[in-house]
């Protein structure tokens, strides 16, 4: 009797054994739960650094098509309107002359979507990694639309001219400085508030953030947040360049003339007018030296030096 009731305790233990309480399971869930949450913040973390890398890549590339467009047209393009869906033929079309897809946000500097139309690239290459359209900022003095002389604060102060955008950036733990901009392209990054969507013609709304709103269409003044102290959750991204730093990557010196004037001051009694000139050229004026000064040339000549300023006489009457 005492083998056959320890065979049946044998058999019970073997094939019965104790299940989990439900403390033990819900503890393993939870721990299941906050590795898979890891997992997956990991990789979710992963695939925006990707992006905004990519993103970041684009507007190298698209400053470069930006650069190949002012040599060949010796100007910028107009930005293309936000309102138009991906689906639209006018999607990308510079066109500064809208009224609700591109606006002046400050005297002279306008604010729309990348011209890929214009600049013969891709639609796809108008948005960025997150599905958002390019923002494309330009100094409208720098378009073909322009009535003034393309660089024409350059050609009046030189090297120490004063662009129109403002870019705030965090300098150290606590203080903004500011840096000049004459030409800014923009991603509103992962989290898209602000940002005008590639499928779509209706701006995404905002979060409310200060900083946010500073970059997007809704903006009225000239400054633009490049990073945020005040805001986590800030997270555009910003590509900017002065037109000084525009001549010198693209070699594009020749863009700016030298605009025709009328001698300040008068010459051997004569006011002498001078075209305009490109980089490097030297014109004659359109008057002839004074008959008291005809050993020399005919017409004095001076040389257009960089930036769009004028150098001295070169061959002056004698």
């Amino acid at each position: 009797m005492s083998f056959e009731k320890n065979s049946k305790n044998i058999y019970k233990a073997k094939y019965y054994k104790k299940a989990f309480s439900l403390i033990e399971l819900s503890v393993v869930l939870i721990i299941i739960s906050i590795l898979i949450t890891g997992a997956l913040s990991a990789s979710i973390s992963s695939v925006n650094t990707s992006k905004v890398n990519a993103t970041k890549d684009l507007l190298e590339v698209l400053y470069k098509s930006l650069g190949n467009y002012l040599l060949v047209n010796n100007n910028f393009p107009c930005p293309a309107r936000l309102d138009l869906s991906k689906d639209d033929a006018q999607y990308g079309q510079s066109d500064c002359a809208s009224v609700t897809g591109v606006k002046e946000v400050s005297s002279n500097l306008i604010y729309g979507m990348l011209p890929v139309k214009d600049l013969g690239i891709l639609r796809s290459a108008a948005q960025d990694s997150f599905g958002g359209k390019i923002i494309y900022v330009i100094d409208k003095r720098l378009t073909s639309i322009s009535t003034d002389l393309f660089g024409k604060e350059m050609q009046d102060n030189g090297p120490s001219y004063t662009p129109l955008a403002i870019i705030r950036e965090k300098y150290g733990s606590a203080t903004n400085y500011d840096i000049g901009a004459d030409l800014i392209l923009i991603s509103h990054g992962p989290n898209q508030y602000g940002a005008f969507n590639a499928k779509s013609s209706i701006q995404n709304s905002s979060d409310g953030s200060a900083d946010e709103d500073e970059n997007d269409f809704s903006s009225l003044n000239n400054i633009f947040i490049a990073e945020s102290e005040n805001d986590d959750e800030f997270d555009d991204i910003l590509f900017s360049k002065k037109l000084i730093e525009i001549l010198q990557d693209f070699d594009a010196y020749h863009t700016v003339k030298c605009p025709g004037s009328t001698s300040s001051q008068s010459l051997y009694g004569i006011n002498f007018d001078w075209p305009d000139a490109t980089y490097l050229g030297v014109v004659e004026a359109t008057q002839n030296c004074p008959s008291t000064h005809n050993s020399g040339p005919s017409n004095p000549t001076k040389k257009c030096s960089i930036y769009g300023q004028w150098g001295p006489i070169t061959n002056p009457c004698i």
